[in-house]
């Protein structure tokens, strides 16, 4: 697949799906630009950034409130759970992230408990990957994620 030229995207001939991606270690970072453009619609490319796990609260709040179809994914190491856990939490609620907020927020830890992913769904978390090679397998979800907007990419 060709990159697509930024200036079609600025002149409304090419959607974006904006990605966010919270990952120290950059491995889900990378699986996303390897997949992310298989599950796009027609006509759109994927936007994809990188930042800091614990750094993104302005990040994640402002793709939050951008309203724009968009996938924000988490990865972090079972022993930073319980860290992770609370600050992704309050993130969350901070960002007023919701399931109807237009944002597919997908969890990566290679060992989440069920308590865990319990406490995720709470904020609308639905998607637990535990390796990069797992996210290909959601290609379908993800795609009726964007899909469910019906033209409301910009």
């Amino acid at each position: 697949m060709t990159a697509a030229d930024p200036s079609e995207a600025i002149s409304g001939q090419v959607s974006l799906c904006p990605w966010l991606i919270c990952d120290d270690q950059n491995r889900f970072v990378d699986v996303a630009f390897r997949f992310a453009p298989a599950m796009t619609p027609a006509g759109s490319v994927p936007s994809i950034r990188s930042i800091s796990l614990l750094q993104g609260r302005e990040s994640v709040a402002s793709l939050v409130r951008s309203g724009n179809p968009s996938v924000l994914l988490w990865h972090f190491q079972h022993e930073d759970v319980l860290t992770v856990l609370d600050q992704v939490i309050l993130l969350a609620n901070h960002s007023n992230l919701t399931l109807g907020s237009g944002v597919l927020p997908i969890v990566a830890c290679d060992r989440l408990s069920r308590a865990g992913e319990l406490a995720l769904a709470e904020i609308g978390v639905s998607v637990f990957l535990r390796h990069p090679e797992d996210l290909p397998k959601f290609g379908p979800l993800i795609q009726a994620h964007f899909a469910s907007f019906d033209g409301g990419l910009k």
